[in-house]
């Protein structure tokens, strides 16, 4: 049931009469005013609350701070990962950029025949966004772009690629032909003096990938756990704060040392 408006005030109120411990109310309000209720409580109160009882009440001694902490912890390894995401993407557009100007030349990189046979559909409709991506810049003036399509009549890949997002390349790089993924992967593998096959790296793109979108969209990341298709959020079930935090920073610990270092072209 959707509820109702409250004031700064009343949503204090509601978390006192929770069992929040506020010491400064004021200091609270202003910090809710700046962040949101619903994107500080409502993210990341579930670990804070009392599992034990059929109301949602907060565990005793929680206090507004201990909440404040934790998204405070969170908002510093958004920003953590997204400082390293952005030079991963930024090396994997350049890789994908090279290779593929040199296997499919300038104008050539968007026939069908490019890619994979179980992926043609998926790629005819990633074909179609790109093509409706390059119309939507050169509408808005993208002086980059209406440069090469006025002189030229099309876009090289290497510019193209600029205007792509993590997602649409990593779709690039897993429906595109296997001969040309091996080839990629065998550079990669060069670079960083280790064997890298191509399903590793398409793994590796889309938790990349969907790692991009929470941070870039304010989400929480402190607890989510990879496993071997996906990672997802998990809710945490131990008494203690603070040994749940000490094990999600060795998880990210392992994730940047494993993504980052293997998967991610050794950028770091």
């Amino acid at each position: 049931m959707l509820r109702d408006f409250k004031t700064y005030e009343e949503q204090i109120e509601i978390l006192e009469s929770r069992g929040m411990i506020v010491p400064n109310k004021e200091e609270a309000i202003q910090f809710l005013e700046r962040n949101s209720y619903y994107n500080v409580i409502n993210a990341y109160k579930d670990i804070f609350l009392d599992k034990m009882v059929p109301v949602e009440k907060f565990k005793n001694g929680v206090t507004f701070d201990n909440v404040r902490a934790l998204w405070s912890f969170d908002k510093y390894l958004r920003n953590e990962l997204f400082r390293y995401i952005i030079i991963v993407e930024r090396n994997i557009k350049s890789k994908l950029a090279h290779f593929i100007s040199k296997r499919y030349g300038t104008n050539n990189y968007l026939d069908i025949n490019n890619f994979d046979s179980k992926h043609k559909d998926a790629a005819k409709n990633l074909a179609e966004a790109i093509i409706s991506e390059e119309k939507k810049q050169i509408s808005k003036n993208n002086e980059m772009i209406k440069h090469y399509e006025n002189k030229y009549n099309f876009i090289p890949f290497w510019v193209l690629v600029n205007i792509l997002s993590f997602g649409q390349i990593s779709k690039f790089y897993e429906y595109i032909n296997n001969s040309f993924q091996s080839e990629v992967a065998k550079d990669i593998s060069r670079q960083l003096n280790r064997t890298l096959f191509p399903d590793e790296i398409i793994r590796s793109l889309k938790t990349i990938n969907l790692i991009r979108n929470l941070c870039a969209h304010d989400q929480r990341v402190f607890d989510l756990e990879q496993s071997k298709k996906e990672i997802s959020p998990r809710i945490c079930q131990r008494d203690s704060v603070k040994n749940r935090l000490s094990q999600q920073l060795a998880k990210i610990k392992v994730y940047r040392r494993e993504m980052i270092f293997r998967h991610c072209f050794a950028v770091l």
